[in-house]
């Protein structure tokens, strides 16, 4: 199911602290509830579990962690049982995501360095795409646990596949991170 056929505003901002937050809170949890709906009427595997990476990502944006974790653990292995490598590697991205601010800095890492490398080794254009929100996400674990040598290095890896992208928002979000990455 694509975003723009949920009927409720699905639209993710950043916050002060870099974290993705909902613009209209109730408005994402009725898209949720929407999607939980669906998945319940849903017979095909494939589709069942991309259902549950899309509510385990928005369930993460509305700050329902564990729920969040759980519905991408279905995803994963439901990817993984069908052999679907890619939405198992985007399904297991935003899982080390859910890790990330869950305050799991071990774990999202482990998670977030082997997406990177699959990522990096797999030849496939979604997961090119990834690569520099990987390093975004990376860089955030690093300079919440006040590692700003490590983010400052990520988040550079991170810029210079945003310029190549040309995507001008991510760029300017990516400077303002880096700028905030100087320890006080």
């Amino acid at each position: 199911m694509k975003v723009a056929e949920i009927p409720f505003n699905m639209s993710i901002i950043i916050d002060s602290s870099f974290k993705e937050v909902p613009e209209d809170y109730d408005e994402m949890l009725k898209g949720i509830n929407f999607l939980f709906e669906k998945i319940d009427n849903e017979s095909h595997e494939a589709k069942k579990a991309a259902l549950h990476s899309l509510i385990g990502k928005y369930l993460r944006v509305v700050n329902k962690l564990e729920e969040s974790e759980q519905q991408l653990g279905h995803a994963f292995e439901g990817f993984k049982a069908l052999g679907l490598k890619v939405p198992g590697v985007i399904a297991k991205f935003r899982l080390g995501l859910t890790y990330l601010y869950q305050e799991k800095y071990t774990r999202a890492d482990d998670f977030l360095s082997k997406v990177l490398e699959i990522s990096l080794r797999v030849n496939d254009e979604h997961l090119v795409k990834l690569c520099d929100h990987i390093y975004f996400t990376m860089g955030l674990s690093k300079m919440w646990q006040k590692n700003y040598t490590d983010a400052d290095r990520l988040f550079n890896e991170c810029l210079e596949l945003r310029i190549v992208k040309g995507d001008i928002e991510l760029i300017e979000l990516t400077k303002k991170v880096i700028m905030a990455n100087k320890p006080s």
